[in-house]
């Protein structure tokens, strides 16, 4: 129920659809006005169209959330944050709004695949029983080595049993973020 194909399908396609149906933004010159109105309407979209439960955002509702989704996880070509964002997508020589309109859903599908995550750990781990848990932790441990930090490696799957949920979110995120990198979505 976490896998990456299971959450490709269950978040980021409706998300993807929903961004795709938006349209191309505006062409510049962009101003700080149409950029916050484009983003806006952007993450009105997505909500009321890309979720598993619909959401209405009123316009300022939406530029609110679509202005901290980017002051919270925006990584532009050169640099972070709202501000980083605004020049990127009003700077005609930047990589325009189109760029921060895909950091936006991608951001969107990171907040959603991790609410699901954590939606699945409360609902289906959290009631196993001590034996389940502690296999579970060596079954995560044994089969994703890689992400995990050498220290980590050597407890004994006892030590981690009550860590289950950060190490899901650990190989959750990790997963999430390769895939960025590969999308070409993360520059650094």
């Amino acid at each position: 129920m976490t896998s990456t194909d299971t959450l490709r399908c269950l978040i980021d396609e409706a998300i993807l659809l929903a961004a795709g149906s938006f349209g191309e933004g505006p062409k510049a010159p962009i101003t700080t006005e149409t950029f916050l109105e484009v983003i806006g309407e952007f993450v009105g979209q997505l909500y009321a169209h890309g979720l598993g439960v619909a959401r209405q955002l009123t316009s300022s509702q939406a530029r609110a959330e679509a202005v901290a989704i980017l002051e919270e996880g925006y990584e532009g070509p050169d640099s972070r944050g709202f501000d980083a964002a605004l020049m990127d997508g009003t700077d005609p020589k930047g990589p325009g709004i189109e760029w921060v309109l895909e950091r936006i859903a991608a951001a969107i599908i990171v907040r959603q695949r991790s609410q699901h995550v954590r939606w699945v750990f409360e609902t289906r781990i959290n009631s196993l029983n001590w034996a389940d848990k502690c296999r579970l932790a060596e079954f995560l441990i044994a089969q994703n080595t890689v992400f995990f930090p050498e220290a980590l490696l050597g407890c004994r799957p006892a030590q981690l049993a009550h860590l289950l949920a950060e190490l899901i979110t650990i190989l959750s995120a990790a997963e999430e973020k390769l895939a960025l990198i590969r999308s070409g979505h993360i520059t650094r």
